[in-house]
């Protein structure tokens, strides 16, 4: 019975035993009179761990590993073949134990198997330690030429092993073993495989993904040019035709193996492509939707529609165009329900939503679907979101924080130190908003150090996307604070704005920048005057085209900058009325920040002009 573990089951005593159940009953009936063990439905429990661990140790240790085997043999056997994924780690454990006892080949090939099944049952589990010695045990029971004979075994063992490699941490060994099944797979499917495990955990080397483009008949530079990217959207457009979007919903499914794991590596390539060079993110992007206009729906496609509304809307002007296939993302995902981009899905499309605040429920459930699928990178990012999300929405400073620092702590805890880093700025906004840092408008304080913070920033050229959505709250921070070196922040977060399409990021920039900007512009000369209104007239312009698509979330913040422009320009009637505009639409759709800072503006401008009753 302690063979069995903890529990065991009355039929199985009676298997192993080779006795009936009466016997089995009868047998243990002096043990539960000690209460060593106790009867339960169908089976029969120690009482305590300490019995099975002093029963377990009575058996000879030589003679372990037969009881084990023997045990394994007989529940493999006894097991009908439906039910061998359901019993599977059952089975398992009893052979693994007696696994040095198997010679002849064939069993040893079928324990393999019964390993890596319990291995893929443990991964999606997120049970990773666990899956990972599975995997490993599979392959321990393999002979030397196992990649002649048994192809699709070892490769699917030795992949989902390096796998589980990266997610336990162990990183040496998974890039020794996809190194070296990058050079044995036999198909361009396999190969795709490799790929993606080779790029996935953070690895910036866009050849290992650029050279197995090349071997599908995909040979791109690292740099294309702007007439390649737009050639790529063209043929988009031509394959859609006259349909509208959201009936690209309803393609076939993707069935061409090689397209599938072409649209695999190009998932991964896109997220390098980023820190490379724009147009390639840009035709990567254009590419997985021709893939699936021509192949059908794959898993990928509904991230590739997510990011498609990240190039149509900025780079192209589109946003309806990019909300619409954003949109279309969002309802593949739901309906077909690939776990491993739910997460990508679920925040890509949280900053689309017509309301920013109908994001939130979709920001928790990027989280979820992060953590069930073992994806402590998009965990992390979705809380960094969240708080940016919480800030857009005005909501209170203190609950804010609360979830700032849940996300800092889950972040660290993951090792996710970009997130760490990109959480650490917003938390640091909050603390100073509230009056936490010693001086209104800085972040310093007893446990960091803005300096030390930007140098650290500046030595690692992969932080710049930290980078940047640091200096958006740092210029922030100066404009509540009244700080002229807001302009200063501005001008660093604007030469790092490429490195993010987040739309409230992006909002948040161009509104700050524009009341940095409109703050100095009274006592500047008139040279420096018409500069200010030049960049001011800019950062109205994308907000007001935001406005014109989304007026819930963008006209406060429009009509604000409008009144600004107004102001320094003279025309106070019309800086009254955008005032207004701004002070109700900022009160009518719930931004109180907004409000408040539009309130605040419209004050001074009446003060200034003497309506102190007014003001």
């Amino acid at each position: 019975m302690a063979c069995l573990g903890n529990i065991a089951e009355t039929a199985m005593l009676s298997i192993v035993l080779g006795t009936s159940e009466e016997q089995v009953h009868a047998a243990l009936w002096p043990s539960v009179r000690q209460e060593l063990v106790e009867p339960q439905a169908g089976a029969y429990r120690f009482v305590h761990d300490r019995f099975q661990e002093a029963a377990y140790a009575l058996i000879p240790e030589g003679e372990r590993p037969a009881a084990h085997l023997r045990i394994g043999r007989l529940r493999a056997a006894r097991t009908a073949p439906e039910a061998i994924e359901e019993n599977v780690f059952e089975i398992v454990s009893q052979l693994n134990r007696g696994a040095a006892l198997i010679t002849a080949a064939v069993e040893r090939e079928k324990v393999a198997e019964l390993n890596l099944l319990a291995g893929r049952r443990a991964k999606v589990a997120t049970a990773f330690t666990m899956a990972l010695a599975y995997f490993s045990a599979g392959e321990a029971m393999l002979a030397e030429d196992r990649w002649e004979r048994h192809y699709a075994l070892s490769f699917a063992l030795a992949s989902h092993r390096a796998e589980c490699e990266f997610l336990t941490g162990e990183q040496a060994a998974a890039k020794t073993r996809l190194a070296e099944l990058a050079g044995r797979a036999a198909t361009l499917p396999d190969l795709a495989a490799v790929t993606r495990l080779q790029m996935e955990p953070n690895d910036r080397d866009i050849e290992v993904g650029l050279g197995y483009l090349r071997r599908v008949g995909i040979v791109w530079s690292a740099h294309p040019t702007p007439e390649e990217v737009g050639q790529e959207y063209e043929r988009m457009w031509r394959q859609i035709g006259e349909r509208p979007i959201e009936a690209l919903l309803d393609l076939p499914r993707m069935t061409d193996p090689v397209a599938c794991g072409t649209m695999d590596v190009l998932t991964v390539l896109v997220s390098p492509a980023w820190y490379i060079e724009e147009d390639l993110r840009r035709l990567i992007i254009g590419r997985m939707a021709n893939l699936s206009l021509e192949y059908g729906n794959s898993d990928a496609s509904c991230l590739a529609y997510i990011v498609l509304g990240t190039v149509l809307g900025p780079d192209f002007g589109n946003y309806e165009a990019g909300y619409r296939f954003a949109q279309l993302g969002l309802d593949l995902v739901e309906r077909h329900g690939p776990d491993r981009f739910k997460a990508r899905v679920y925040l890509g499309f949280a900053g689309w939503t017509r309301h920013v605040r109908t994001g939130r429920p979709l920001f928790r459930r990027a989280f979820d679907a992060a953590q069930q699928a073992g994806d402590f990178n998009y965990a992390s990012f979705s809380g960094h979101h969240l708080v940016t999300h919480l800030l857009a929405c005005g909501d209170p400073l203190a609950e804010v924080q609360r979830e700032a620092e849940a996300g800092l702590g889950f972040a660290r805890q993951a090792r996710v130190d970009l997130a760490v880093d990109r959480i650490t700025g917003q938390l640091q906004l909050i603390r100073t908003l509230r009056g936490l840092t010693p001086k209104f408008g800085c972040f310093d304080d007893a446990g960091f150090n803005e300096e030390r913070f930007e140098r650290h920033l500046e030595a690692d050229p992969r932080l710049v996307h930290a980078a940047y959505w640091y200096w958006i709250r740092k210029l922030q921070a100066r404009v509540f604070a009244d700080d002229p070196a807001a302009i200063a922040a501005a001008a660093k977060a604007d030469r790092l704005l490429w490195t993010s399409k987040a739309l409230f990021e992006r909002a948040e920039f161009h509104f700050y920048a524009a009341l940095a900007q409109a703050a100095l512009g009274d006592a500047a000369s008139t040279a420096e005057r018409a500069l200010h209104l030049e960049a001011l007239a800019a950062h109205h312009r994308q907000l007001q085209q935001w406005a014109d698509i989304c007026p819930e979330d963008f006209a406060d913040r429009a009509a604000l900058v409008g009144a600004e422009i107004a102001r320094i320009e003279g025309r106070e009637l019309d800086a009254m009325r955008f005032y207004d505009r701004a002070i109700g639409s900022a009160r009518a759709n719930g931004f109180v920040h907004n409000e408040a800072v539009a309130n605040e503006l419209a004050a001074r401008f009446y003060a200034a002009r003497g309506f102190e009753k007014i003001a």
